[in-house]
């Protein structure tokens, strides 16, 4: 059964279906990074009171189905996880920068 989000002052149902792709759509979010970058998800969600409904990672391109209040733009919450995401698994695979000019790890 649904049941819709509630504010004080509102009744809410607002889901983003996201898609970013990672730098020259190269694959390089595989394995460790791959399941590292899903948990960070996670931890995002929870952390800016998101809802995750689906997350797929893929070897070149991250697909985010994902809930949240209606205060929140989308522009704001696809820059918190796009940026999250890379300063974390930057720091975390070193290696990912290599064929990455520029030090992006996503496309515009």
């Amino acid at each position: 059964m649904y049941i819709p989000e509630t504010t004080r002052h509102s009744v809410y149902n607002i889901n983003y279906h996201m898609v970013w792709v990672s730098k020259y759509r190269k694959h390089i979010i595989i394995n460790a990074v791959a399941k590292r970058a899903v948990s960070l998800i996670h931890g995002i969600a929870k952390e800016y009171q998101y809802c995750v409904l689906a997350v797929e990672v893929m070897p070149d391109h991250v697909h985010l189905f994902c809930s949240a209040k209606p205060n929140q733009a989308p522009s704001t919450i696809i820059k918190i996880f796009k940026g999250t995401l890379a300063r974390v698994l930057f720091k975390e695979f070193p290696q990912l920068k290599k064929g990455l000019y520029g030090g992006h790890l996503w496309a515009p």
